[in-house]
């Protein structure tokens, strides 16, 4: 870089049990690996990437395909001993910095992905040999402390990258009914829906909802549909008199002078969603 400026060294330490279950448990969300790491490498030189976890835990196992696919140091932390929790990875990840720091050309910044606490005194130790220290960690399961003595801190996932992920859910949610024309998406039938299957908080979906629509990526189309409506019956007689419900509960029967159920037709106003795919196309904002 002639006249740019030279980028930091670096080495990059990722819990990724830490960041699974945050974004697993908090935001329904899986760990964007390997945009973090284009990210990482637009800032810094990437000298080296590990990735510590249990994965021999079936939800984090799921994940080797993905991991695999990025240029990485991928450490086992299970253990054969029973009762061995957690702090068995920490206890490994702790080992590496360590080691890593006491490397004669160490890297300018050590960049951390953890929330917990236990990295408090690591992060200590790498400042007083003269490392910047970035600490990420998911939203919601971040140390105060660990914030407190990091040279700068990122609380994950950004707020666009959140945003995006519930934009993603509604998308999906709506393509899928391009395939059934006459199915109509109303706008509670797809909040609820949305965020039922994805187990998520509907005031997320609604609130991403929103915003599309303020966007004019989704928009709200009104059309007269003609329905078919049972109605009751009228509950007095030709003559005027009260019909005598008693054998039926006291509650008006549906049905005619003749017995038979009345059914009407109707017209209804009903509001439907309706996405401007070209547009959400054409910007980026989605592809199917």
């Amino acid at each position: 870089m002639l006249f740019g400026t030279k980028k930091r060294s670096a080495v990059a330490f990722v819990d990724y049990e830490h960041w699974f279950y945050g974004y697993n448990n908090k935001f329904q969300m899986r760990p964007n690996l390997s945009d973090w790491k284009k990210e990482l490498e637009e800032e810094f030189n990437l000298k080296d990437l590990f990735i510590f976890g249990d994965f021999s835990e079936p939800n984090l196992e799921r994940d080797m395909d993905r991991i695999k696919t990025i240029k990485s140091n991928v450490i086992h932390t299970a253990s054969e001993k029973h009762g061995v929790d957690k702090d068995f990875t920490d206890v490994i990840i702790l080992d590496q910095i360590y080691r890593y720091a006491a490397k004669k050309k160490s890297p300018e910044v050590f960049i951390i992905f953890t929330g917990d606490a236990h990295f408090v005194k690591v992060a200590e130790y790498l400042k007083e040999i003269g490392k910047k220290v970035i600490i990420y960690a998911v939203k919601f399961a971040f140390s105060n402390r660990l914030k407190d003595i990091a040279t700068s801190y990122v609380e994950m996932p950004r707020q666009s990258q959140e945003k995006d992920h519930y934009n993603d859910l509604i998308f999906k949610s709506l393509y899928r009914l391009k395939s059934k024309p006459k199915s109509k998406a109303t706008y509670w039938k797809t909040v609820q829906s949305v965020a039922q299957y994805n187990d998520v908080p509907q005031e997320k979906i609604k609130n991403a909802l929103d915003n599309l629509i303020r966007q004019k990526y989704v928009n709200e189309k009104e059309e007269t549909i003609l329905v078919k409506k049972k109605s009751k019956d009228d509950p007095r007689d030709k003559k005027g008199k009260k019909s005598d419900n008693s054998k039926n509960g006291g509650k008006s029967k549906k049905t005619n002078s003749k017995g038979k159920k009345i059914s009407k037709e109707e017209f209804r106003m009903i509001t439907f969603l309706e996405v401007d795919w070209e547009r959400v196309e054409a910007e980026g904002v989605w592809s199917a």
